[in-house]
């Protein structure tokens, strides 16, 4: 494992000067910048889904259970319209993960995400609408890229750290996460660590929303974890740090949420 999984190592090539942060027009979901298209270098792209940094904020803080609707919302957009305020605000979860020891890992290794325009079409049978397929990749290949990605790469990080007794519970996000390495292959690397039940994925499509699962998150990683009195939402105007300060793994304790 890395000494430091740092927040900036998504995106070597930003270029920060005293009054801008200026990053890749495709970062990763951790960087502070995804999602923040005023921070884009080509000033195209980047909208993100902003349904992650709400998981990354749940994993790191005590969500009601019953789910509070906008519980998560200081770290969108509509819920702190200040640029400065936001970032400093997704830079305190990255911190809160990192003294929590939780880990967020795709099992793909490739980006499998390609934006395009959606498109829908009608049912025959029922007359619902529903999404069709993105065609680039195509959806074919997906649960191959998923399983050999998790073969030849994702199960040995994974049972490196189960090994050395530093993974405490691997919680699946997403349906087709799930279907294609199977529960047998998640316990087999995770070893004497728990496996959670899946949860869908944090974009899925879902009546009533995420919210509920929102919870379920919070909950697992504070039986793990433990309740810690500060595990509440970081103020706006909390200081912001340098980036270089926040990362997403403690090496010391490491459990991980997997998607």
């Amino acid at each position: 494992r890395p000494k430091a999984a740092k927040v900036t190592r998504a995106s070597q090539s930003c270029k920060k000067s005293p009054n801008t942060l200026r990053v890749p027009s495709r970062p990763q979901v951790h960087c502070l910048g995804y999602g923040e298209p005023q921070l884009v270098s080509d000033g195209q792209g980047n909208k993100g889904t902003p349904q992650f940094w709400q998981l990354l904020a749940a994993a790191g803080r005590d969500v009601p259970d019953p789910w509070v609707k906008d519980s998560l919302n200081d770290v969108l957009q509509n819920g702190t319209p200040r640029l400065a305020d936001r970032i400093a605000t997704k830079l305190q979860v990255l911190k809160r993960l990192k003294e929590r020891g939780v880990w967020l890992l795709d099992t793909c290794v490739v980006g499998w995400y390609i934006q395009q325009e959606a498109k829908y079409k009608r049912s025959a049978s029922t007359g619902e609408v529903h999404r069709v397929a993105k065609q680039r990749p195509p959806k074919r290949l997906k649960r191959p890229a998923l399983l050999l990605s998790w073969e030849l790469y994702m199960k040995h990080v994974i049972r490196q750290v189960a090994d050395e007794g530093a993974l405490e519970c691997l919680v699946p996000l997403g349906k087709e996460v799930w279907n294609a390495v199977g529960v047998d292959r998640f316990r087999a690397a995770a070893g004497a660590a728990r496996v959670a039940d899946p949860l869908p994925a944090p974009n899925a499509w879902l009546q009533g929303g995420y919210g509920p699962y929102f919870s379920i998150v919070s909950r697992i990683c504070r039986e793990v974890c433990g309740a810690d009195a500060d595990a509440t939402a970081a103020p706006a105007d909390a200081p912001l740090d340098a980036p270089e300060a926040a990362a997403l793994v403690t090496p010391e304790k490491a459990r991980a949420a997997g998607d």
